[in-house]
């Protein structure tokens, strides 16, 4: 006789993680693209020889930078104290 087993539960893609881990904190992201954007900036500047802009550029950076790090904190200090 053949045992039939019960479905287990389905593995989660990436996609569904990557969506899951937005919704639970939304500003890293944001914080990761600024951060990106701002960096194409000044590397863009830096190439077609702006030096002080791409300076500007550079500073702006770690700006957004440590804002996403003290976002990425602040969630996960949420998330603890959700979760005792």
């Amino acid at each position: 006789m053949s045992q039939v087993r019960p479905p287990g539960p389905k593995a989660e893609t990436f996609a569904g993680k990557l969506v899951t881990k937005i919704k639970r904190d939304p500003l890293v992201p944001i914080g990761c693209v600024a951060t990106a954007v701002i960096l194409g900036g000044g590397l863009y500047t830096l190439v077609s020889n702006n030096p002080s802009l791409s300076q500007r550029f550079m500073r702006a950076r770690i700006l957004a930078q440590g804002a996403t790090v003290v976002m990425l904190c602040t969630g996960g200090l949420f998330l603890i104290a959700r979760v005792s």
